[in-house]
């Protein structure tokens, strides 16, 4: 799977696992605790103070950021890649290729 796929069902879907997998994947010297570190060090960079992330997901009460922060995260996204969020945001329906154990199957994801 591209990550590419794995962004649009993390975004689309709301998928914990998408996300875990692309912070897993996304350093391959450092794995899921360099993508922490880098994340946060990105936040402090943008004068993001009051953010603390320790998982991919979001689902750790142990993150914290504001409402502003958030609206700061997203807007520096769009920046860097305008047309794949405009692009993602018109699907309803995705399907994605998977190869596991050298057989490929095919992943429907329909976005409500």
């Amino acid at each position: 799977m591209r990550r590419q796929d794995l962004l649009e069902v993390m975004l689309l879907s709301s998928d914990n696992v998408a996300a875990n997998t692309l912070a897993r994947i996304t350093f391959n010297d450092g794995g899921f605790d360099k993508f922490i570190s880098h994340i946060n060090k990105k936040a402090m960079y943008l004068e993001m103070v009051n953010i603390n992330l320790v998982d991919s997901t979001g689902l750790s009460i142990e993150n914290t950021l504001t409402a502003s922060e958030i609206m700061i995260l997203i807007k520096e996204y769009i920046k860097v890649d305008y047309d794949s969020i405009c692009k993602m945001s018109l699907l309803h329906k995705r399907t994605i290729q998977v190869t596991e154990e050298g057989a490929s199957k095919f992943l429907e994801i329909i976005i409500f």
